[in-house]
């Protein structure tokens, strides 16, 4: 999927395991993924130097993005 900036201005990062349950709480509280939010997931190589759970969100709307944060960072 391709990202333009135009459509996804709001980045956070987080380092949660639980991103799945990050991942529920946008569908529940944002919409389907896709359309008002996008992740991009863990990166596999990170694991050569130990568990690191940096997860990478974008979202349309600046309150989406603060209250995700709030939540999850």
């Amino acid at each position: 999927m391709d990202l333009p900036e135009s459509d996804w201005r709001y980045h956070v990062i987080i380092n949660n395991p639980d991103w799945p349950l990050a991942q529920a709480w946008c569908e529940e509280n944002i919409g389907p993924f896709g359309e008002e939010w996008y992740k991009l997931g863990i990166d596999i190589l990170g694991f050569l130097d130990g568990p690191k759970w940096q997860t990478e969100w974008y979202f349309k709307r600046e309150q989406d993005a603060v209250l995700f944060q709030l939540k999850w960072a």
